[in-house]
């Protein structure tokens, strides 16, 4: 190790120390967070103190009557006294965890959550309590871990304190402006009391209980997630948040409801209440206009839940305008949601060549560049989700080679999640598309 990067270490431990001391001796309500990404995503240490001042932010300051100064206004409860702002900051240094970056299914979510670190930060999300489009934060709710995208656009500071929420035990709340709701547009920073009392609930000085950090509180994470080799042996009861409790406001049309961005995913269930051969020409219309590029992958998705057999080629023909040159992880997590939205227009309409395409797409091109073959992986496994979502004999075959053939797509790291992709399968077949995928 040269002298330099010693002393930038030192210097980095060094910063947190004091942080972490005078936090303590100023009787501060602080959160120590330990923040781990995959080998592939870009997060310095000072991007991640950045997203997590802002997270401090828009719990801690009132901006309104019916926002809650959290953790400052329980001062006005007897029984509590000097109680400060609630402060999230960083634990040690951004490090790495050992499992994929992109969370493609049940398996993968449980091998990610099950490794040290409390944020994990990835490059996709497609799975969160179920399959989805444009999913960009999951955690189960009163859980130890989290896992969110990077989120360049607005709001990454709101979506952190969204899905920790959730981790404290919090669910959605339908107010707009509230944290806790379902979408993300840079407007959401209002607690109320019962949840900043959740938020504080691991910090150490929480007004509530002193002992803080020492009852399993802020720590990391790490210390409160089992390993992986345990992660196995778990039962499957983990409680994830949906998006049944997002209300739409009472005039919002197709382009409101496609311009939105929903953090567990574009919820189908309400993208069908807009279905109509006028919104399906605007959205296709859309999927043309660089203008709209922000919100392609809800546009392509929904297109494909409303759309007709006219839609199919649109969205094939988006697709491939996506993925012919070289792709950035914004743009995989968007032509995801374009594999998933023509499984489903495939599955309503019959259309013959959604599946023809769908089939092909699941085989990948191969790269030489190793980021660019990974994200091919990603966007196989999504048209494999795709195949899934068709719900049809020929679509159960057409999976059948695909898991056959072992050159098709998939790693040892992060592998095609055929008995996932198969139960989906059967799942479509029972319930219906409408009820087979994650709101």
């Amino acid at each position: 190790m040269s002298k330099f990067t010693l002393t930038n270490l030192l210097r980095d431990h060094s910063i947190y120390f004091v942080l972490i001391l005078t936090a303590v001796l100023s009787t501060a309500c602080v959160t120590p967070l330990s923040v781990m990404r995959h080998s592939s995503v870009t997060l310095p240490n000072s991007t991640a103190d950045s997203i997590l001042n802002q997270f401090s932010s828009i719990v801690s300051a009132a901006d309104s009557g019916a926002d809650f100064a959290c953790a400052v206004d329980f001062n006005a409860l007897p029984l509590v006294e000097n109680a400060q702002p609630a402060h999230f900051l960083r634990s040690g240094n951004v490090g790495t965890y050992a499992a994929a970056g992109n969370i493609t299914s049940n398996a993968v979510f449980d091998t990610v959550m099950a490794t040290p670190g409390y944020v994990k930060v990835v490059n996709s999300i497609t799975w969160c309590g179920g399959f989805g489009a444009n999913i960009i934060g999951c955690a189960g709710v009163d859980s130890t871990s989290m896992a969110v995208v990077r989120w360049t656009s607005a709001g990454e500071g709101s979506l952190w304190a969204h899905e920790y929420g959730h981790t404290v035990g919090l669910r959605h709340r339908a107010n707009s402006s509230a944290i806790m709701n379902a979408t993300l547009n840079g407007n959401q920073d209002e607690v109320d009391a019962t949840e900043c009392q959740a938020f504080v609930s691991r910090a150490i000085n929480n007004p509530f209980n002193d002992s803080g950090i020492d009852t399993g509180a802020g720590a990391a994470g790490s210390a409160m997630t089992p390993s992986s080799s345990e992660v196995s042996k778990l039962p499957r009861e983990i409680d994830f948040p949906t998006s049944h409790d997002f209300e739409p406001f009472d005039d919002m049309d197709v382009v409101d409801f496609v311009s939105e961005t929903y953090i567990h995913g574009t919820p189908a269930h309400l993208a069908v209440k807009f279905e109509s051969p006028e919104n399906a020409k605007l959205l296709a219309e859309m999927l043309a206009d660089p203008r709209e590029l922000e919100h392609w992958g809800n546009i392509v998705f929904t297109l494909g839940v409303i759309g007709g057999t006219d839609s199919v080629p649109h969205i094939i023909d988006w697709i491939g305008r996506m993925s012919s040159t070289k792709m950035d992880w914004n743009t995989v997590r968007q032509v995801s949601a374009g594999m998933m939205g023509l499984g489903y227009l495939g599955n309503r309409t019959g259309d013959t060549q959604a599946l023809a395409y769908l089939a092909h797409a699941a085989d990948p091109r191969e790269s030489r560049d190793p980021e660019q073959a990974d994200m091919q992986t990603v966007v196989a496994q999504s048209a494999a989700v795709g195949i899934a979502m068709l719900g049809t004999e020929k679509a159960f075959a057409v999976l059948e080679d695909l898991e056959r053939n072992p050159t098709k797509p998939g790693s040892q790291s992060n592998p095609m999640p055929y008995d996932e992709l198969f139960e989906l399968h059967q799942e479509v077949q029972d319930f219906g598309i409408h009820n087979s995928l994650v709101n």
